[in-house]
């Protein structure tokens, strides 16, 4: 059971850091969509990490009830699939509108603060509603 433990540990130790490099360039090029989504799967492979760590081993029972970490992650929980699918729509609409070429995409890319407003709120505004109704 150790074993596996330490190498379920070592997997998702090893995916957290394989996702850094890719989290700071979309931060450095401002892309938000892909910033919504590394963060929201960065999010889950950190719980997935913590929750090995503390039980994965043979003595779960008499480990730490996770009072205040069990309350905060189920609502993360349920609202890193949808900031994944969201951003994702967001992704394909960015696809969309290059693919269109014509005045919409002109607009779209010249209006960097209403592109950012817009891509925020699909992004966001749906994870939050959901964590929020939940």
């Amino acid at each position: 059971m150790v074993n596996v433990q330490a190498a379920l540990i070592s997997i998702q130790a090893i995916s957290i850091a394989v996702n850094t490099p890719s989290l700071i360039f979309h931060i450095r090029s401002k892309n938000v969509p892909a910033i919504v989504l590394i963060v929201c799967i960065e999010i889950m492979l950190i719980k997935y990490l913590v929750d090995t760590i503390i039980w994965g081993g043979s003595n779960y029972e008499t480990a730490w009830d996770g009072k205040v970490w069990c309350d905060i992650m189920v609502r993360l929980q349920i609202g890193a699939p949808f900031g994944c699918l969201c951003s994702l729509f967001a992704m394909l609409l960015n696809l969309y509108i290059i693919l269109r070429a014509d005045k919409l995409t002109l607009k779209w890319f010249n209006h960097k603060k209403i592109k950012l407003v817009i891509e925020l709120l699909l992004c966001l505004f749906f994870p939050i509603l959901i964590m929020g109704i939940s």
